[in-house]
């Protein structure tokens, strides 16, 4: 089965930022993309759980952040929005 060419951006391909996103444009487009950030990113939350600092990423995950809209409000912790 022949692989599919990624759809890049060819307006702007020859500028210097290209040469920088196009890599990351490749990257984000394959299947197993959002896996590999997302095995990243348990390494990385377990590496500053685990450092000095943990208190400020602890401190972090129990901040409330909410939306409201007139009488309406739904405020909970950043862990609960990660959930």
């Amino acid at each position: 089965m022949a692989q599919k060419q990624p759809m890049l951006a060819s307006h702007w391909s020859t500028t210097p930022i290209a040469r920088i996103l196009r890599p990351m444009q490749e990257f984000i487009q394959q299947e197993q993309s959002s896996g590999i950030i997302l095995l990243g990113m348990t390494i990385l939350a377990l590496l500053i759980a685990n450092s000095p600092l943990a208190e400020a990423y602890f401190t972090l995950l129990e901040t409330k952040v909410g939306i409201v809209a007139g009488p309406f409000e739904l405020k909970e912790s950043v862990l609960h929005w990660v959930n």
